[in-house]
């Protein structure tokens, strides 16, 4: 333990002697004063000793700043020019760049612009399509219209035919009217029944006339008759069809009234056979001649359905092909639009917060001021000439080689982003090309 003891006891008594020694050196480098050693050694006890070991460390004395000032004497004079010619360069490059972002930023923006105009075009084409669909909804509507139309005139030649025969319908007629599903909502348009019931209205008219013993107003009755007749056609009075319908009219009365007149005669009237005869054949004339006009019906409802099913499948087969076309053709321009607004933001994004606060114009201001007042001293001041050293000769032909190497891999990055841009915008014209074409057939109606 003793001998521990006293070991210890030598080191620390080195330690301190080192502590001095080293004190003593730092205070003769600063160029302090001269001190004994036994001063020293007072000054070197206890917390003294550390605050001037600490100064040893941080502190550098007059010695070791001369040799520095002297050391950039002698390297200012060679580094002046230099970093005025690198930052003279360094301002050129910087100009270079901003005049190429800027040129970049306005194709980029020209681009986006003939982009938002396509777009512009597509959405146009894509709402006259949607019209194109609207018009051939609204012909199929009024088609199932006219169908209905036609269901209902067929049924209303039907019952007519059955007021005129009474229960003696052939069985044709039958089978052919169940081919025509009827309609329960009534047609407001159907003007058939409103000419029939005008004409039943004269009818009643006239016989009330006949009926009357006022004979010498039947030409008046007839005047207002043909002119009533006129007024419907929308024809003048001396019109053959106005004389044709006034015939017809005026014949049908007549033998309506003889069949009354005969229908409320005694026992004593005998059957004429011969009126019989030509009214049983007038009626099968008619028979005919309605049994045609059911069987052209049929034919008509029947071409319009497939006209329908032609119509509705047309629809179902390109609209949607359609639709989906239009929509990836949008989804792709919004491709292009997102690549080209990423790659603007990508090259407004070196300084935001000085392009977005007006100061970037500001600094590049300042910074060709300087270049220009540089610029200037460097052409006013007389350089004298002084001899290299080799190693700057070495220093300036591997910046050199650098600065080739730096600017080679530029130009071939420029070159591949530019070749990646026209590609990409002639894959964008071919798209628009292909999409002119589509919508052309669209509108054209050829598929």
């Amino acid at each position: 333990m003793a001998t521990t003891t006293k070991q210890n006891q030598l080191s620390d008594f080195e330690v301190m002697d080192n502590q001095r020694e080293a004190i003593h050196s730092y205070l003769r480098d600063i160029g302090a004063p001269k001190l004994p050693k036994d001063d020293i050694a007072k000054l070197g006890n206890g917390t003294m000793g550390d605050i001037l070991l600490f100064l040893r460390d941080h502190l550098k004395g007059r010695v070791v700043t001369q040799y520095t000032r002297r050391a950039i004497a002698s390297n200012s004079s060679l580094d002046t020019s230099n970093d005025r010619a690198c930052g003279l360069k360094k301002v050129r490059s910087t100009m270079n760049d901003l005049d190429y972002l800027r040129r970049q930023i306005e194709h980029n923006q020209r681009a986006i612009k003939d982009n938002e105009n396509t777009i512009n075009d597509i959405r146009s084409k894509l709402r006259s399509v949607q019209r194109l669909s609207l018009l051939l909804t609204v012909l199929h509507n009024k088609e199932f219209t006219r169908v209905q139309r036609l269901s209902e005139l067929s049924h209303l030649l039907l019952d007519t035919c059955i007021t005129y025969s009474g229960s003696n319908v052939p069985k044709i007629l039958e089978e052919s009217s169940t081919a025509v599903e009827p309609t329960k909502t009534p047609l407001y348009a159907d003007r058939t029944r409103d000419a029939l019931a005008m004409f039943q209205a004269y009818h009643l008219q006239v016989l009330k006339a006949a009926s009357s013993k006022t004979l010498h107003r039947i030409p008046e009755a007839e005047t207002r008759l043909r002119n009533a007749i006129a007024k419907n056609l929308g024809v003048l009075e001396d019109d053959p069809q106005v004389q044709a319908k006034l015939q017809n009219i005026t014949l049908n009365v007549r033998r309506r009234a003889e069949t009354k007149l005969h229908s409320h005669q005694t026992s004593q009237t005998h059957v004429n056979t011969s009126l019989l005869e030509s009214t049983s054949a007038r009626m099968a004339q008619k028979e005919t001649n309605l049994r045609r006009t059911l069987e052209q019906i049929d034919a008509l409802v029947l071409s319009a359905t497939e006209c329908m099913q032609a119509i509705s499948i047309h629809c179902e087969a390109t609209v949607p092909t359609l639709n989906e076309s239009l929509d990836d053709d949008l989804q792709k321009a919004r491709g292009y639009l997102g690549v080209l607004r990423s790659s603007i933001e990508a090259a407004t994004s070196t300084h935001p917060s000085d392009m977005a606060s007006g100061r970037q114009p500001d600094k590049v201001r300042h910074n060709i001021l300087e270049a220009h007042e540089i610029q200037n001293c460097l052409l006013s001041a007389q350089i004298v000439e002084r001899t290299v050293a080799p190693a700057v000769h070495a220093i300036i032909g591997s910046f050199t080689a650098t600065e080739a190497a730096v600017n080679k891999k530029a130009i071939e990055l420029l070159t591949r982003k530019n070749a990646k841009k026209e590609s990409v915008g002639d894959v964008l014209v071919g798209e628009i090309e292909r999409l002119r074409k589509e919508v052309e057939i669209l509108v054209n109606g050829t598929l």
